[in-house]
């Protein structure tokens, strides 16, 4: 995303949003803020999210590709099933070669895999409201912030294009009065559903992120190779998103020269700052056009050496409906990088909901087949894994080294380091980063948000429940100590620990008792008539009191009273 830019206010039309209850956000007083300046006191209850909210988990994918790639088998006729195929479909092969801006209307209008519930809406009781300012951040202070939309529209909310999977989003909607003062809403939170992410770049078909998968490398990071169709057909709109939203720098045409310069296409149509074209096969063990015919390897090799250079990222791929000759060097690539089988295959099924990928829809059967062949040869390479074979393949067959191999992994799991939009945050803290947010969260839906200076305790908003109790990472949260940072304080399930007697001097015995986690061990019931005792804890050190938080023994020395 370009930080100098404010981000576009889109309509809802054709938007689903998932409602979400939103909880009143409590826990704030006025010592909190005294030291801060310019600084409000409170977050005011008259602006409220429509959804968004309270850590809600929003699906980005429509429903049809969501359930496809949940499916987790291929079955085509449920494919077929949930993606209506239209005649227009038919229509791509001739507007290809005669009519670009026909091909960009068919783009817009027939692809079903665009980005959803990504319009950020909000309700305000706010009295002689004069404008709505909208931010949306990586980070509850907004340090990360990517999004500053000034007069924002109530009735059409703020778009996040193209988010990210599996990410968490914060936002708040600042009101300013006719009289210019300013009112603030809570800070709304919640998160992408950690599923692929579908790109929109107007004009431009069938478009992926490649990442957003954990694998035995580590997590893919998104933002770093899309796939898509050609990009003859993109509007001024689609440069902006390609070029300055999601930082595209590097076009790897995979059509070959001939078919680049036919009149219809043209080489380097997005005039991004690298340019790569070779001549591609596509799937395997189906005559001379696999990558498992010898006068491929060649060109495997330069396409898969594109990926070596941290420099060319971020990268967008494509052929000309970036389905069969895409999807295989994406079927390459995955399976260098550790994607299971499955995940590869729905990725590139995935193709079958955009108007490039679908227009032969009837074809799927074989299109099966032909995918599956692609890892059918791979696995029949030396390795334990399908990393491991596909490896072997570029080294043994196409010229390729490990340190070749290691680069593409070691970028596209973040080990080396490349900077693309979604790091180029803006800061618009308003004071929060010299504030710690700490969020109570019960039973993984109701939550309240304090907001505490340097030095100040976290205060417990309410009882967690009988048989619970307020943790951090699993261990009992301790409410004396001040708050050093941001973090979330659970309710959960209490566990007992038990609590080792060894008593020694004047009277000998042992015994053990269960104490609930979090509670303060009674030292009291350790007293016996005509002794005095001291309590050493299992290190040897002289104690007085003991909060429980694990197993612990107490050596117990009596000794005859005076």
């Amino acid at each position: 995303m370009n930080k100098k830019n404010v981000k576009k206010i889109s309509a809802l039309i054709g938007v689903s949003m998932a409602c979400a209850v939103v909880f009143g956000v409590s826990g704030f007083s006025h010592a909190n803020f005294a030291n801060a300046q310019n600084k409000k006191t409170e977050f005011s209850s008259k602006i409220t999210a429509v959804s968004h909210a309270n850590g809600t988990t929003v699906n980005i994918l429509p429903q049809e590709v969501r359930l496809w790639n949940e499916s987790k088998e291929f079955n085509a006729d449920y494919l077929n099933s949930l993606y209506e195929y239209s005649d227009l479909h038919k229509e791509f092969i001739v507007a290809v070669n005669s009519d670009n801006n026909r091909v960009a209307e068919i783009y817009r209008e027939a692809d079903v895999f665009n980005p959803v519930n990504n319009v950020l809406k909000w309700e305000s009781s706010v009295d002689n409201v004069a404008s709505y300012t909208v931010r949306v951040a990586y980070d509850r202070q907004f340090t990360k912030c990517i999004i500053k939309a000034e007069n924002a529209d109530i009735a059409q909310g703020v778009e996040i294009e193209n988010p990210l999977a599996g990410t968490d989003y914060y936002w708040q909607v600042i009101a300013t009065t006719s009289n210019g003062s300013k009112v603030y809403s809570p800070i709304f939170d919640f998160t992408t559903a950690n599923t692929m992410r579908t790109v929109t770049i107007d004009g431009v078909s069938n478009t992926r992120d490649m990442g957003g998968y954990e694998t035995a490398y580590g997590y893919v990071r998104q933002g770093l190779v899309f796939r898509s169709a050609r990009l003859e057909s993109i509007s001024a709109d689609g440069l902006v998103t390609l070029k300055e939203e999601l930082g595209v720098k590097t076009d790897l045409d995979l059509r070959g020269k001939a078919e680049a310069n036919l009149s219809a296409n043209s080489e380097n149509p997005a005039k991004l700052t690298k340019y790569f074209v070779y001549d591609t096969p596509q799937y395997a063990l189906a005559g001379d056009l696999g990558i498992d015919n010898a006068k491929h390897y060649e060109s495997v090799k330069n396409i898969m050496t594109v990926f070596t250079n941290k420099d060319n990222y971020p990268i967008d791929m494509h052929c000309a409906v970036g389905r069969d000759r895409t999807g295989t060097i994406t079927a390459l690539l995955k399976a260098v990088l550790g994607y299971a089988e499955n995940d590869i295959l729905n990725d590139y099924f995935t193709s079958m909901f955009a108007t490039t990928g679908a227009w032969a829809k009837e074809t799927t059967y074989i299109n099966k087949e032909m995918i599956l062949n692609v890892l059918r040869y791979l696995n029949t390479f030396e390795g334990e894994t399908l990393a491991d074979r596909s490896a072997k393949y570029l080294i043994d067959k196409c010229g390729m080294t490990q340190a070749d191999i290691d680069s593409i992994r070691n970028i596209m799991t973040g080990k080396v380091a490349v900077e693309i939009p979604a790091d180029e945050t803006f800061t618009d803290t308003d004071n929060y980063a010299e504030y710690s947010f700490v969020t109570f969260e019960k039973f993984g839906a109701k939550r309240v948000v304090q907001m505490l200076g340097v030095g100040e305790k976290a205060q417990m908003p309410y009882e967690a429940g009988e048989g619970y109790t307020w943790t951090v990472n699993g261990q009992v949260y301790d409410f004396t100590k001040a708050v050093e940072g941001d973090m979330l304080i659970q309710a959960t399930k209490a566990q007992t620990y038990t609590v080792k007697i060894i008593a020694t001097g004047a009277v000998t015995s042992e015994e053990t008792v269960t104490v609930n986690a979090g509670e303060t061990f009674d030292f009291t019931s350790l007293e016996k008539d005509g002794y005095d005792y001291i309590v050493l804890s299992d290190e040897g050190k002289i104690i007085t009191e003991l909060t429980v938080v694990g197993n612990t023994t107490l050596n117990v020395i009596y000794v005859q009273g005076a």
